[in-house]
């Protein structure tokens, strides 16, 4: 019987920003103000191929805040589940971690946690960002990056869908194989995201100021509000949401320019 093995972080946070990587890759990051959470995501896109896998975990004081608040929690597991057959098989529990309290009178600014896990997954991830320039080396960085969201906030607010599909790509293939999607289910993901962009969502948000992070160890880049939030998204006014637009860049040496990955 084939197993398709579906990595996922188990969380519970209250009252902290805070981000999940996957060798160094952002899988999740959020800010809980005043909020708890406790859910499940998936680290498998994080995971390019088989091999030890470093799960980064940094907790972080809400955006104007100096320290943690002593409520702040994060507490977490690593699952391993086999997915074959549409059916999630739970197998083991492969890492759990508890924060410790905050101490009232001593607050920390930062709780960070890293564990090793050894996957093993049926595929292998188109890399490119590792032939990359490294983004630290990159002129004008943050400048060339806020132009990339332009060009695709100018694309998606005139419909010009065909190539902004063109231009997610390798990403949306890369979403489809760690996540064992079928082509008809990897060409939703895209569809359904147009058919929110024909209905309603159509006023771009795009301000600053906007920070540039790095990951994949200084070979990817993004550019992303004091919050944590993804730099662009749309939103629709008559019912109040957004739409965000989670995109990495890398660094294309022979073409010199940033490529969504």
């Amino acid at each position: 019987m084939t197993s398709l093995p579906y990595y996922m972080i188990e969380f519970n946070a209250i009252s902290c920003f805070f981000e999940i990587r996957v060798n160094d890759n952002p899988v999740f990051s959020l800010t809980l103000e005043s909020q708890q959470m406790s859910t499940n995501i998936p680290l498998n896109h994080g995971i390019d191929t088989s091999g030890p896998v470093r799960v980064s975990i940094k907790v972080l004081p809400i955006s104007g805040e100096k320290s943690l608040r002593v409520e702040t929690v994060f507490d977490y597991k690593i699952h391993l589940y086999d997915v074959a057959h549409d059916q999630f098989i739970f197998k083991e529990t492969l890492y759990n971690y508890n924060s410790p309290k905050i101490d009232k009178e001593n607050p920390e600014i930062l709780l960070a946690n890293d564990s090793i896990i050894n996957a093993l997954v049926p595929y292998e991830l188109n890399t490119l960002w590792k032939q990359g320039k490294a983004i630290s080396k990159v002129n004008d960085a943050r400048e060339l990056l806020k132009k990339e969201y332009e060009k695709i906030a100018y694309l998606i607010s005139n419909k010009k869908f065909d190539t902004y599909e063109k231009m997610i790509d390798l990403r949306e293939k890369n979403i489809a194989s760690s996540m064992y999607l079928s082509n008809m289910e990897s060409k939703n993901r895209f569809t359904r995201l147009i058919k929110d962009f024909n209905n309603g969502f159509d006023k771009v948000e795009f301000f600053e100021p906007l920070l540039l992070i790095t990951s994949a160890y200084d070979r990817k880049a993004a550019l992303r509000r004091p919050n944590g939030d993804p730099a662009l998204s749309f939103v629709n006014k008559e019912i109040g949401e957004q739409q965000m637009l989670d995109i990495e860049f890398y660094y294309d040496k022979k073409e010199n320019q940033f490529k969504i990955i």
